[in-house]
């Protein structure tokens, strides 16, 4: 199977607001699961997820919005993160839901929503290790293995 059909199973369904970590994008998508957080809270998420690791950007109205390399580009880490999740939760409040994926070639892909904006997945990396990770997909309430996409090593 191609990487990118994967990710096919997305079409139609809603997108809730993005977080980062560390410069990933984590994404997600389809009908509401409770999630505990780290600090006990429990918070509304979709049932699959997304985390992108490689560079990213997010593009409304041919312009990019936010990318993963705002995140560096701002010496405060504090007001990095509030700059990029102020620009995440603006993009994503009205809840679009994902209208295509588009192959991008070398596992990078587009996906295309319902309100003119666009997340592009731009793996850079040429070099294969065993902590090398362009982005996976994945449910969230489930033991079973995520689907990871990695660079491909030519030895």
């Amino acid at each position: 199977m191609n990487d990118i059909a994967i990710l096919d199973s997305l079409v139609g369904e809603r997108a809730w607001t993005p977080g980062i970590a560390a410069g990933m994008l984590t994404m997600s998508f389809g009908p509401a699961v409770e999630r505990s957080t780290r600090n006990g809270e429990t918070r509304l998420t979709g049932a699959v997820a997304v985390h992108i690791q490689c560079p990213w950007r997010i593009v409304r109205h041919s312009k990019i919005a936010v990318g993963s390399s705002d995140y560096g580009a701002i010496d405060d880490e504090g007001e990095a993160l509030d700059y990029v999740h102020d620009r995440l939760a603006a993009l994503f409040e009205d809840g679009p839901t994902v209208v295509a994926v588009e192959d991008l070639h070398a596992s990078g892909f587009r996906m295309r929503f319902s309100n003119d904006m666009f997340v592009d997945a731009v793996p850079t990396q040429s070099i294969a290790d065993e902590y090398s990770e362009f982005w996976r997909i994945f449910r969230v309430e489930s033991a079973a293995t995520h689907f990871v996409v990695r660079p491909e090593s030519d030895a």
